[in-house]
């Protein structure tokens, strides 16, 4: 099977570089074809080095979140496809050889590793589909616990023939939202969105929506886009 990590630097090599480097270190493949395409959305002349085959696209404009994976996935046709995000760090030894077996024979199209923090504290990876009640419930009612239906897009593991049948990401979310849009498709496809790797990764979260408000637009605009979907 080809497997392809897909990973998407806007200016920040220095993430993806701890990323490349902890892959080097944790991950491994030895039955299956890896390939590691990295896209950089922003012009720059970043190179990076991995003992995993590296190809490196050069966006001529940007793209948002799913137009960016949607054309590497286009590009290479994976029969497995990891959607992972740059301040993403493998902790663990995680080999991907195990993850196809599971997968296969559990019929599973979409999981996800266990996601904690820099602190070692687990993330909210996996949430309740996106609705005005769970919106307010979430924020607003402390120790609120929340049901499964999705997860968050740090880092995505999607089958090739189901990111297929479901035409991949929607682009009209340019970023924010597209992962639940994703799983919650998946689900009404029939396609099993569950838990499958007893790995943990760490994620060295940027909370880029809480700092620069263009990016909190997109966030608040990708909401009211999936609630109208909806």
């Amino acid at each position: 099977m080809k497997i392809v990590i897909s990973i998407v630097s806007h200016n920040q090599k220095e993430l993806v570089d701890r990323l490349l480097r902890s892959i080097d270190k944790y991950l491994s493949v030895f039955h299956n074809e890896l390939i590691i395409l990295i896209t950089n959305n922003l012009p720059t002349a970043d190179h990076f080095n991995c003992k995993y085959p590296i190809l490196v696209t050069d966006n001529l404009d940007v793209k948002g979140f799913g137009a960016n994976h949607n054309a590497a996935f286009e590009r290479e046709n994976p029969d497995l496809f990891l959607i992972v995000n740059p301040d993403i760090e493998l902790i663990s030894e995680f080999n991907l050889d195990n993850l196809v077996i599971d997968m296969l024979n559990k019929k599973i199209s979409v999981t996800s590793p266990v996601i904690v923090n820099s602190y070692g504290a687990l993330e909210d990876y996996k949430r309740q589909n996106l609705t005005i009640l769970t919106l307010i419930k979430r924020y607003f009612i402390k120790g609120y616990k929340e049901s499964f239906d999705w997860y968050a897009g740090m880092f995505l593991i999607i089958l090739g023939r189901s990111f297929r049948d479901l035409s991949g990401f929607d682009t009209r979310f340019f970023m924010y939202v597209e992962d639940c849009d994703l799983c919650m498709r998946a689900r009404n496809l029939g396609q099993l969105v569950e838990d499958c790797v007893p790995v943990e990764i760490k994620h060295n979260a940027q909370r880029s929506s809480r700092k620069n408000f263009s990016v909190m637009v997109w966030h608040i605009t990708s909401l009211f886009k999936y609630l109208l979907k909806r």
